[in-house]
């Protein structure tokens, strides 16, 4: 006799997504406080550590923007002003070394660095002159990116920078507390 066999198989399938997960969290924020004298720079104000992570193959970028006050969303602004506002003065943004164009006019700057220890998961690269101490802009500016195609590692603890800031108080800024904030916004792919 000769017997025949029946194919009953069935095909089962599974699908996985991996959705991409992207987030920008800093610690140390908001310790950037100095006492200067007039007429006197001070570098390394503080400093906060931006933790970046995204599971995009695209990479990612991070812009910042300068701002007066707590208007997030408003008018950006460069200036640190002052709590008094009776001597209407304010602080604006420079190279924060010294006297701007020769003039004795007060400044002050942000830099960012990248940090090699513990070695990151994957690199960060910084933009724009940013890893010295630079302008603050007045608009959203790339200040670094993770390029596209770059291997993210094998966990998620992602890029860490730091910030900091210096300024140079000119010998007849007016006695004040003088604030600003600067923005720091990832966004995602990095083109």
């Amino acid at each position: 006799t000769t017997t025949s066999a029946t194919d009953d198989s069935v095909i089962d399938q599974i699908n996985i997504t991996v959705p991409i997960s992207c987030s920008l969290s800093g610690t140390g924020m908001n310790t950037h406080n100095a006492n200067i004298v007039n007429g006197n720079y001070q570098a390394d104000i503080g400093t906060t550590t931006l933790h970046a992570f995204c599971n995009d193959n695209e990479g990612f970028a991070i812009y910042a923007a300068g701002y007066t006050g707590n208007e997030i969303g408003a008018t950006n602004s460069t200036k640190l002003v002052g709590t008094n506002a009776s001597n209407n003065a304010t602080i604006d943004t420079g190279t924060a070394t010294g006297p701007v164009s020769g003039n004795d006019t007060s400044n002050w700057a942000m830099k960012l660095q990248t940090v090699s220890s513990p070695t990151p998961t994957y690199p960060i690269t910084i933009d724009n002159s940013f890893s010295n101490y630079s302008t603050v802009p007045s608009s959203y500016t790339k200040v670094a990116h993770r390029d596209n195609g770059t291997d993210i590692g094998q966990s998620a603890e992602g890029a860490t920078l730091t910030t900091t800031y210096a300024a140079y108080i000119s010998k007849t800024q007016p006695a004040d507390t003088y604030t600003g904030q600067v923005k720091y916004t990832l966004v995602h792919p990095s083109s």
